[in-house]
């Protein structure tokens, strides 16, 4: 009889899995507008936005789609294509698009473009080896470029560019992050793009005032793609106002040890028009690089000459003193702005409701949103990748260069985050992390912002993140409402569930209790009478109870635990946002049944060293006995929708098993047993969480002094 009872509980594990595995739901995802950037007069570009095919690994995606080019096309419906947009919201692992490169190409060095990768991996190029790898990338929202080798490609045929794609190190590296979900991200312009064999790279600007007059600093660097004999190289820079040249600058530079070389161009402009938000006026920036046989490239930029700078707590611009009024925008608001393609009309609706500066929570904007707030006078303050990580983890500040130096040349980035919730960890105050973030984003002003409470050096500019946003001696930013609700309920029906299970609980506690008494010995009976079997029934529905009422304040743990400051990390943790999607009823039954067959498998291990060596199933109910307290976190859940903390029923629960343990341990010795058989499998988790604990210890020291702050 026993038997038959767990058959019937792993087929209903298993089906329960499957129909969760199979009905997985993950968040849509949305294609997304993107900036032009920098123009180019001389450069062939080919965009590869658009429909790109998805698989799970690489070798199938490259067995699949190299058989699609031969046309040897076979039908392996199990390992069929999916499709992804990029640029999009969208997370893949691998993906694949074919290309035609025109045979006129082949003159010229091809580079591969990617703006806001959020992922680790590499690119591979008709092949799926490491001789056909181009390159690797680790980013958390920058941009990568990689040279496609001329002998890797195949001018006026077909060609396969292969994406594999991980988590990016943001996701592992922040407080108890995971790997998984094992995906990446491509959320801005993607293209091949030909120079010829030396080009420019995308340049980083400041602007000093003196007198009126704008001393622009413009370091950049020459890229030599392959190895050139034709030197040297003159580099040219105009500076335009639209009708004419209003500052130059040159340099020459000789081939060096180096593939790259650093450059730096000053100008100066006289009584320079100023970038404001009531005159948004912007020079035309012309930068040429060119050697004696005539090989040339160039890049035209649009640039706002302004300054901005941090003085006694306040924000002065040009010299002038400046209040902010910024409005946050979280990711989720920020992807649909882009998907619908208004990034023009949202910044004038909301310039027009009196806002001046759009605080971005979390990826850094993409040129859509920093030339369209250009254009119009609105000011933008960008975060860097670093949130609630711990010291030993802590990203190097040098690593986001790219990030910095496309921020740098808009004049509406007027500020800078260099890190959210890190002065929990006080050994970050003691490192040299401040000093290197700072060191990268000066000019601009650089803040650090808090989660809790917690003390700061007065030398570090600080704001107190709080659900409606932050202020200070500056102005204020205010947390955006729109299209969000203030608590979000997914069991919008957990109090009805609760209330039914909770009735349940005591309907099966009152009928175990009017049940007939049986001892240790009656297991042995292979042909109990019927009293017996209505007994043990009725004990079998207490297991079932007590473990239904544990996973169920487990899921509503799950689906309604809101942390204070979670608005401005909405990224913390992707395994709990992906389990918040599904069914909550589906995730209570898997819970359950899995607990079920843990207490199984708890008491199956300790069931052979017990007298009589009783089955499994019958030594879990006879322990069951001693559990009939489960009535009470039972009744606590169901009050949850009242003010009943969800913490509450949970520490209830762990408090009476620990409170009727010897009484446990008594009943097991009655019977002239041991109870050292039943801590094996408990012992051998701990062992477990306990190792896996030493290993992030970082983590729990971190979160202590998150603890130690929010309770002031």
């Amino acid at each position: 009889m026993f038997k038959r009872r767990i058959i019937l509980l792993l087929a209903a594990s298993i089906l329960a899995f499957g129909f969760l595995i199979w009905n997985w739901s993950g968040a849509p995802g949305m294609s997304l507008e993107t900036g032009a950037g920098p123009i180019s007069t001389q450069r062939l570009t080919l965009d590869l936005r658009g429909s790109w095919n998805s698989y799970s690994s690489l070798r199938q995606a490259f067995v699949t789609e190299s058989q699609n080019l031969t046309q040897q096309k076979r039908d392996y419906p199990l390992i069929a294509a999916g499709e992804v947009i990029l640029p999009s919201t969208q997370k893949f692992h691998v993906a694949v698009k074919k290309f035609q490169i025109p045979s006129e190409w082949s003159a010229r060095n091809v580079l591969l473009q990617m703006k806001g990768v959020n992922g680790a991996g590499a690119i591979y190029l008709n092949g799926m080896d490491s001789t056909h790898q181009i390159g690797k990338f680790a980013d958390d929202g920058g941009e990568e470029e990689f040279l496609l080798p001329a002998n890797a490609l195949h001018y006026g045929e077909d060609n396969l560019i292969l994406i594999e794609s991980s988590a990016p190190p943001f996701q592992e590296n922040t407080l108890f992050g995971l790997n998984w979900p094992a995906k990446g991200q491509i959320k801005g312009a993607l293209q091949l793009v030909a120079t010829m064999e030396t080009s420019l790279a995308t340049p980083k600007v400041s602007v000093q005032w003196k007198n009126g007059d704008a001393v622009v600093l413009l370091q950049t660097q020459i890229i030599h793609h392959s190895v050139s004999e034709y030197g040297p190289w003159n580099i040219q820079g105009v500076l335009s106002d639209g009708s004419s040249a209003v500052a130059t600058a040159s340099a020459q530079i000789e081939l060096g040890e180096s593939s790259v070389q650093d450059l730096t161009l000053t100008f100066t402009v006289p009584q320079a028009r100023q970038w404001t938000t009531k005159d948004p006026f912007r020079f035309q920036l012309y930068l040429t690089v060119m050697n004696p046989k005539g090989d040339k490239d160039d890049v035209s930029i649009p640039l706002g000459l302004s300054s901005i700078t941090l003085q006694e707590g306040k924000f002065v611009k040009n010299g002038q003193p400046l209040t902010i009024s910024g409005l946050t925008l979280s990711p989720e608001q920020e992807a649909q702005v882009r998907h619908t393609g208004q990034v023009q009309q949202w910044l004038t609706t909301q310039k027009d409701k009196g806002y001046n500066l759009i605080y971005f929570i979390g990826p850094f904007p993409d040129e859509a949103w920093l030339e369209a707030a250009d254009q119009m006078g609105m000011g933008i303050w960008a975060e860097l990748p670093a949130k609630m990580v711990p010291a030993n983890r802590l990203p190097n500040p040098s690593g986001w260069g790219n990030l910095i130096r496309t921020g740098m040349l808009h004049p509406s980035l007027w500020a800078w985050t260099g890190g959210t919730g890190l002065e929990a960890d006080p050994r970050l105050i003691n490192s040299n992390f401040w000093n290197n973030v700072q060191a990268q984003t000066q000019p601009l002003p650089t803040f650090i912002a808090r989660v809790t409470g917690a003390q700061v050096p007065s030398s570090l500019n600080n704001v107190q993140l709080t659900q409606s946003g932050f202020q200070g001696p500056w102005g204020k930013v205010v947390y955006n409402t729109e299209g969000q609700t203030k608590i979000p309920i997914p069991w919008s029906r957990e109090s009805l569930v609760a209330g039914i299970w909770a009735a349940w609980v005591l309907l099966v506690i009152l009928a175990n209790i009017s049940a007939s008494s049986w001892r240790y010995k009656d297991l042995k009976e292979r042909k109990p009478k019927r009293a017996l079997r209505r007994a043990w029934y009725w004990q079998g529905l207490a297991l079932l109870s007590r473990e239904g009422t544990l996973a169920g304040i487990v899921t509503s743990f799950l689906f309604h635990t809101q942390v204070s400051w979670a608005v401005w990390i909405p990224e913390q943790w992707p395994l709990w946002a992906a389990i918040q999607q599904q069914s909550p009823l589906l995730i209570w039954i898997i819970l359950t049944l899995s607990f079920v067959l843990l207490r199984l498998l708890h008491i199956g291990v300790a069931a052979p060293h017990m007298p009589e060596a009783p089955a499994a199933l019958g030594l879990a109910l006879w322990l069951e006995r001693r559990y009939r307290w489960i009535w009470i976190p039972a009744l606590l859940w169901a009050a949850h929708p009242w003010g009943v903390p969800i913490y509450l029923p949970l520490a209830v629960y762990g408090g009476l098993s620990l409170l009727f343990l010897p009484i446990r341990i008594r009943d097991v010795h009655k019977v002239k047993g041991h109870y050292r058989p039943i801590l094996f499998v408990p012992g051998i988790l701990s062992l477990i969480f306990l190792v896996w604990a030493t290993w992030r210890w970082t983590d729990w020291y971190y979160l202590w002094y998150l603890v130690v702050a929010l309770r002031g």
